[in-house]
């Protein structure tokens, strides 16, 4: 524990989020680091700490869930015969205290490991809300977040890039539901820390403004859209019974009953009807009072604009932070020893060779036995299976992909790209991610965001390699992934046509936002992925996939990415050109293999609504190099 939580206070992200939050609750155990602070643990002795389980690690403070297709009943009489029966009741912890509200803004400092002496920052501006037991101001903040800040297009983050003030917004902007007084950040990251309370007027000004004018309805009707889509997706990432788990535990740990964080579908129900009963016609103009404003502009009123429980956090990169940490740890382990005295250290050595000869006894077979473990008679005989065809559509590839989906229409595609140069290999990232971040012709990327939220529950684009089972071939590819409502499916695969076929290449000041994006990125992951990047850099010389991949994601990519930045006044015009000629060369029907999962009923339909989207494509000159097919 104590080197897993050296390794957190050795992340700049980490500190920023800790200090953005944390900073929010001092008088509650929300402000401890529930892993423990370094300098702390090594005072930690084993009576504390077995005093500390035997007193919270208790079943009075224990929440017991069960889920799934079972006998409640002989499942709590097991619990009871091998668990609870061997303890006595004693005083259950109260739920988590609140903070204590403030009267004024505060402000704190604090530093974070570098590299070398810099003077970019992180700043986080974070107000302490509502309550995360109550499900209406969960989805309440969660969808506020998604109009904020959910995209490049959203008002908080274009204003954040379009400032100047900062090379990216903070990855630990948004919300937590894991604090039962919610935190809504607001972060800047690579800005000088002597601007950050400009900074700070910067996201008031913003909330000021959408308070007085209003925020775009179609911005809330996407954002609520979204909710829906997200409630009616089966996805298998967690298992249901831990969500729902996690749900639950939201507002029990505080006391509430169970069922009232559980569901999510009234909550949102309720929160459509107060978004349509405060709404407001556009172009009527606003009274002073919050009565008259939309529900979400009352709230930023109520919650953010008028709530001065707001911290301003500045996270400064130090090259001393380690050396200055591993001294406090020193100086606090010179202390223990002092108090051990001699008497105390030869006792502590003896211990632990007792401990160390512990360590070394194997536990016996009837031990061994006792643990519950699985088997490979435990697992099915046979795998589940999903069914696949392969048919065509212009004479490309189509997989088609029946299966229960509730009603969501699930669309890939790849663009092989395997006969690009060198030089537009190392492109394809830049163009990947300016995708993502694009305008059309002469809309901007603002409103084209607002368009995808309309028609899609989620668009990404990402670059797609590997090997061949029966050969060394290699393939490669700019991919798509595209999923929405059934009903929304033409428009839906029209939009990304026109993103994909006539996205705007020559904007420099959105290609210079990508590529802070991009720089900051890696900044932010070769901290602590070091070891994977120098892994991946020594393995490029063992096949030509790894030499791909560390072109396009290693630090060859990082490097590469680093020259455009520096002279970037001189390389943004050329840049745009190559982007261009890049998409140019790639987006064409002879490159596509396209693959569709939806209900079996709604594939017919979704498969003939295809076809513009292929037409719409330039023909091309042919399959690309090594263009064998794909299974």
């Amino acid at each position: 524990v104590f080197n897993e939580m050296l390794g957190a206070y050795s992340d700049h992200n980490s500190i920023v989020t800790n200090m953005g939050i944390r900073s929010l609750y001092p008088d509650t155990p929300y402000f401890y680091e529930s892993g423990g602070n370094p300098t702390e643990i090594v005072s930690l002795n084993y009576r504390q700490m077995a005093g500390y389980y035997a007193s919270h690690y208790h079943p009075s403070n224990c929440r017991i869930f069960l889920y799934g297709n079972q006998d409640v009943a002989e499942r709590l009489l097991l619990l009871d015969e091998l668990y609870l029966s061997d303890y006595s009741p004693i005083n259950r912890i109260e739920p988590t205290p609140l903070a204590k509200r403030w009267t004024n803004p505060k402000k704190v400092k604090a530093t974070s490991p570098a590299e070398t002496s810099s003077s970019e920052a992180s700043v986080m501006v974070s107000w302490a809300t509502t309550l995360a037991e109550d499900p209406l101001e969960v989805l309440t903040l969660n969808t506020l977040t998604e109009i904020l800040m959910g995209n490049p297009g959203a008002p908080l983050y274009k204003a954040i890039i379009e400032s100047g003030l900062s090379k990216d917004i903070s990855p630990a902007s948004g919300m937590d539901v894991n604090f039962r007084q919610m935190p809504f950040m607001v972060g800047f990251k690579g800005i000088d820390p002597e601007r950050a309370e400009e900074g700070e007027q910067l996201v008031l000004e913003i909330l000021e403004e959408l308070v007085k004018e209003g925020i775009p309805h179609q911005l809330v009707t996407n954002a609520l859209k979204r909710q829906e889509f997200t409630l009616r997706e089966q996805t298998w990432d967690t298992p249901v019974g831990l969500r729902a788990m996690s749900r639950i535990a939201r507002g029990w740990l505080q006391g509430v009953k169970p069922h009232v964080t559980l569901g999510v579908g009234k909550a949102l129900e309720n929160l459509k009807l107060l978004v349509s009963e405060c709404q407001v016609q556009e172009g009527e103009l606003f009274a002073h009072d919050h009565t008259s404003k939309g529900y979400f502009e009352q709230w930023i009123a109520n919650n953010l604009l008028e709530n001065p429980h707001r911290c301003l956090a500045v996270i400064k990169p130090d090259p001393a932070f380690n050396q200055e940490l591993e001294e406090k740890i020193n100086s606090q382990l010179a202390l223990v020893k002092e108090r051990l005295g001699k008497d105390g250290l030869v006792r502590l050595r003896e211990e632990n060779e007792r401990f160390h000869l512990f360590e070394q006894q194997r536990d016996t077979n009837e031990d061994i036995a006792k643990i519950p473990s699985l088997t490979r008679h435990d697992l099915p005989e046979t795998i589940r299976t999903t069914e696949q065809t392969l048919g065509e559509i212009r004479g490309l590839p189509l997989y088609l992909q029946p299966m229960e989906t509730n009603g969501i229409v699930y669309f890939d595609g790849l663009l092989r790209v395997d006969d690009l140069s060198e030089e537009e290999m190392r492109l394809l990232p830049l163009l990947t991610r300016l995708l993502h971040m694009t305008g059309i012709k002469e809309t901007p990327y603002s409103e084209v965001a607002v368009k995808i939220r309309d028609k899609m529950g989620g668009l990404v684009f990402f670059i797609e390699g590997s090997t061949y089972l029966d050969s060394s071939s290699t393939f490669l590819a700019l991919a798509f992934r595209l999923k929405c409502l059934g009903k929304e499916f033409p428009a839906a695969v029209a939009l990304l046509g026109q993103i994909l076929q006539e996205g705007n290449m020559d904007d420099l000041e959105r290609i210079g936002a990508v590529l802070n994006d991009l720089v900051s990125t890696f900044e932010s992951n070769i901290t602590n992925g070091g070891h994977h990047y120098a892994a991946q850099r020594a393995s490029a010389h063992f096949s030509h996939l790894l030499r791909r991949n560390e072109m396009l994601g290693g630090l060859e990519q990082w490097f590469f990415l680093r020259e455009i930045n520096a002279n970037r006044e001189e390389r943004l015009g050329e840049i745009a050109v190559k982007l261009r000629n890049l998409r140019d060369k790639i987006v064409e029907q002879s490159r596509l293999i396209l693959h569709l999962a939806t209900n079996e009923e709604l594939l017919p339909r979704c498969e003939k609504q295809l076809l513009p989207f292929v037409d719409s494509f330039p023909k091309g000159e042919g399959t690309p190099t090594n263009g064998k097919g794909v299974e």
